[in-house]
């Protein structure tokens, strides 16, 4: 007995400082992220306040700027507040019926009505079958991959959403045509704060887009696939599995 209370301890020990570790972590890398857009909003604040910027032109341009640097902290903020709601979750859903391709068609909408959308093309089959899990959480996961593949594919470059039914599977492909990810990092990608070594210095972002998409997907019973490869851009894939009609049952009507 004294020997399994030891044991227990120990692994209860270690438990705890694992924990310890990555709530600095993340702190730390919270912290570091958050420094860059309030240093850009204090320079601006600061150019204002000193009149540096008494020319329409300049003024319109230093404002410019500051309206960036708040939309950049604003996205990375609620960035944040969604890893914390999903970890806090602890892959509880609330589970319904859904109809995948209203969940695409949503997000297309929302990416259609700003100026990024115009690279958006799709192709959705209208017959998806039924899925069931968690409506908001999955229209935030296509969300998040729509938002990156717009992001990392380059200005003009198009990105494809497709929804189709294989198997006893709804798939959800998101194609860009970036730069690409190489294969050692395809496994990394869903880490969370981890940032491709080529995206690092051209695009600022919290490393936690993928890390949510990938936990979504996971509690939903489905799987995240990446095919991608340097200079051809990538194929993001949310698998998810058709629900039985047992599952529909037990969930109520559509």
């Amino acid at each position: 007995m004294a020997i399994v209370g030891g044991l227990a301890a120990l692994l209860y020990v270690r438990r705890s400082a694992r924990l310890s570790e990555m709530q600095a972590d993340f702190v730390a890398h919270v912290s570091h992220e958050l420094r860059t857009p309030l240093a850009g909003i204090n320079l601006m604040a600061e150019t204002l306040a000193l009149g540096r910027a008494d020319e329409p032109v300049d003024r319109v341009r230093v404002i410019s700027r500051l309206q960036f640097e708040i939309a950049r902290l604003e996205e990375l903020v609620e960035r944040i507040l969604r890893w914390r709601r999903v970890e806090e979750e602890g892959g509880r859903v609330e589970v319904r019926p859904i109809e995948l391709a209203a969940v695409v068609e949503e997000v297309l909408d929302r990416f259609g009505r700003t100026d990024a959308g115009a690279n958006l093309t799709s192709s959705i089959d209208p017959n998806l079958p039924i899925v069931v899990g968690d409506r908001a959480s999955l229209v935030d996961a296509v969300g998040n991959l729509v938002h990156n593949a717009l992001k990392f594919g380059g200005a003009e470059a198009p990105v494809d959403v497709v929804a189709r039914h294989v198997g006893e599977e709804v798939i959800v492909e998101v194609r860009d045509q970036g730069p690409g990810i190489p294969a050692r990092e395809h496994a990394r990608v869903v880490e969370r704060f981890y940032r491709s070594p080529l995206h690092r210095r051209s695009h600022q972002g919290a490393g936690l887009g993928l890390a949510i998409v990938h936990r979504i997907v996971r509690d939903h019973g489905g799987r995240l696939q990446l095919e991608s490869e340097p200079g051809i851009g990538s194929t993001f894939a949310i698998h998810l599995p058709v629900a039985s009609a047992r599952a529909i049952a037990a969930c109520g009507e559509v």
